[in-house]
Order: structure tokens, then sequence, then C-alpha cells
């Protein structure tokens, strides 16, 4: 009899779709910092790369707690997809 843990094993490597990481990038900045920040301001590369296009003090603020909010990101969609913020 074969483990499903097994069998799901070919599938962990499959990154989130880019909207799926958008939400928790706007999810985390607004637990942590109570900012709303908008789906086309963020744009995210395939190197776990996340670039903020937003107003040069929120971009400020986030880089001040970019430790939290990365943390924050990768918890929410449960697994290190993203590695730093510019």
């Amino acid at each position: 009899m074969k483990v499903v843990g097994n069998l799901l094993d070919r599938f962990r490597h499959l990154e989130p779709p880019e909207r799926v990481v958008k939400n928790a990038v706007i999810q985390a900045v607004k637990d942590i910092m109570r900012v709303e920040l908008n789906s086309e301001d963020i744009k995210v590369n395939n190197k776990g790369i996340l670039f903020l296009n937003t107003q040069s003090g929120i971009k400020s603020a986030v880089f001040e707690v970019k430790s939290s909010v990365i943390a924050r990101i990768n918890n929410l969609l449960l697994n290190s997809s993203i590695k730093d913020i510019k």
C-alpha cells in the first residue's frame, strides 16, 4: 500500500499562481501595517523577489518591517516562495 504523502511528492515543487501571491502580500501588509496595497503595484518574479511600485512613504515603511512581512507572506502561502522585497 502506498502512502498518500509519497503520491503527492511530485506536486511539492509547484509554485502558487501570481494572483495568490499578490493576495498574500496585500493581506500581510494589511495585517502588519494596516495599509492597503493595490495588486497592480505588486510584481513578483520567478526567483522569489517581490517588487513594490507604490508611494515612497509606504514603500519605506514596508522596508522597515521587511522581515516580518516576508515571514507573514510565506506563512500565508505555506512555503518560502518570497525571499526579498525591493
